[in-house]
């Protein structure tokens, strides 16, 4: 499915109060989405739009727009078989992940708020299921009824206690938007994580990292004020099962540009960005994420199936902050999922999901250990 040729449908979720400390979950039900389309069919969800208003203040010094996205301390979404899309990811990360994921062109920023204001502040995180940039940005789309809930942690009312800043929220509110397309066909969907790791401290060179799956996005970055401290330290980065060379920070930059069409391409002399992006900075500006591995038009089965990766950077310094590693790899697709369809909607058989309509007989796909290994994580089109 091309999620561009696909009708949008959005359904907003009533209002809940901001509070601080709190987690509170939402369930199919709660976020306002309909059993089915208007048409009958399944919704398969894209993405999600957490929106809250925050009533503010400040003092000492202005509050940075492009740290808006800590008002989210930590996200889960969770499926019925107990999987996790997204499994306790921090609101800065949520960021990061947005633009890696997205692009610049689905990801909001946020206004500064200057010394001595208290205002209402608008915030909107973007949290994608359907990955535009893949190969077929459809195949994970996640129908509405595999959805348990979504669970939002909230952080102290100082979060925004950053760098020479210091603040409140007074209090606030919030809303979530669910956007959908309806698919009259059913799909048990590919499955995919994203989640964070940390490095062990602010000069640490490498990590590794448990998947279970394939690798398909790694996104290194340093918590801090102003949308996270600069990556300038960082000389080469490499992935050891995926690449044979040590990639450069400015090749990182480059690859990054030309995957989510970012590059600088302001007339300002500094060859400034048209966004605050922190992947991309102008040339002797800020870099304040890097994509180690990006899925520009990657399949939900490329890559080799690892239950662990390493990351190795070389570094001229330390960061300013132990670095953060977002990550996203796919898993095998749920037996779960699919009883619950074959429940749901009656279905009993199936064929693969495939972009030009080719290799969808099962059979296929037992050819060869290699192909059977790929069809775990292929998404499934059901009929009754």
């Amino acid at each position: 499915m091309k999620i561009n040729d696909a009708a949008k449908l959005s359904y907003p979720s009533t209002f809940r109060t901001w509070i601080a400390g709190a987690a509170e979950t939402w369930d199919r039900v709660a976020l306002g989405i309909p059993a089915r389309g208007p048409n009958g069919g399944v919704l398969a969800i894209l993405g999600f739009s957490i929106m809250p208003i925050l009533n503010t203040t400040v003092a000492d010094a202005v509050s940075i727009g492009m740290d808006g996205y800590r008002a989210i301390d930590a996200l889960d979404v969770k499926l019925v078989d107990g999987h996790f899309p997204y499994n306790d990811v921090s609101g800065d990360a949520l960021r990061v992940a947005s633009y890696g994921l997205a692009g610049a062109e689905l990801t909001h920023e946020h206004q500064d708020l200057a010394i001595a204001a208290t205002t209402n502040r608008y915030f909107h995180v973007f949290v994608p299921l359907a990955m535009p940039h893949a190969f077929d940005e459809g195949d994970t789309a996640i129908p509405a009824d595999f959805l348990e809930h979504i669970r939002i942690k909230f952080p102290a009312a100082t979060v925004f206690n950053l760098g020479a800043s210091t603040g409140s929220i007074i209090s606030g509110q919030y809303q979530i938007v669910t956007h959908c397309v309806e698919q009259m066909a059913i799909i048990n969907p590919a499955l995919f994580t994203v989640r964070t790791y940390e490095l062990a401290a602010v000069d640490s060179t490498e990590r590794e990292i448990n998947t279970g799956g394939r690798l398909q996005d790694v996104f290194l970055f340093s918590p801090g004020a102003s949308g996270g401290g600069s990556l300038a330290n960082v000389t080469t980065a490499q992935i050891e099962s995926r690449h044979k060379d040590k990639f450069t920070f400015r090749a990182l930059k480059a690859i990054y540009a030309l995957g989510r069409g970012a590059a600088n391409n302001s007339f300002a002399a500094t060859g400034a960005p048209l966004s605050t992006d922190p992947f991309v900075a102008a040339e002797n500006g800020t870099t304040r994420a890097l994509a180690l591995l990006m899925s520009t038009g990657s399949k939900v089965t490329d890559g080799p199936e690892n239950a662990k990766e390493v990351i190795r950077l070389e570094l001229g310094g330390s960061l300013p902050a132990k670095g953060k590693l977002v990550v996203r790899y796919t898993v095998p697709r749920s037996d779960k999922l699919a009883a619950l369809l074959m429940v749901n909607h009656r279905v009993k058989s199936y064929r693969y999901k495939t972009r030009d309509k080719t290799m969808q007989n099962p059979s296929e796909w037992t050819r060869t250990p290699e192909l059977q290994a790929k069809a775990l994580y292929m998404p499934q089109k059901w009929s009754r």
